[in-house]
């Protein structure tokens, strides 16, 4: 990736993972829960958890092109 240093592909990158963080919270503040975001990821109750990765791997999937390449994870912490 040495070639891709000061090409500014890393500001195009963050602003893509910036946009589609916000259609997600967009879109889950639509459905009535409340989030968080947290760099990569947003915090819900765990309540939503469900929902919620519904929600995130249909946004990464459409901004990814790919069904098979969006995957979600879910961390329910300490």
């Amino acid at each position: 990736i040495a070639h891709l240093f000061g090409t500014g592909v890393g500001y195009q990158l963050m602003f893509t993972e910036s946009n589609l963080l916000m259609e997600v919270l967009s879109e889950l503040k639509g459905l009535g829960i409340s989030a968080l975001p947290l760099h990569d990821s947003v915090l819900v109750a765990g309540s939503e958890a469900d929902n919620t990765r519904e929600v995130l791997r249909r946004r990464l999937a459409e901004f990814l092109l790919s069904e098979e390449t969006a995957a979600v994870s879910i961390d329910y912490g300490s």
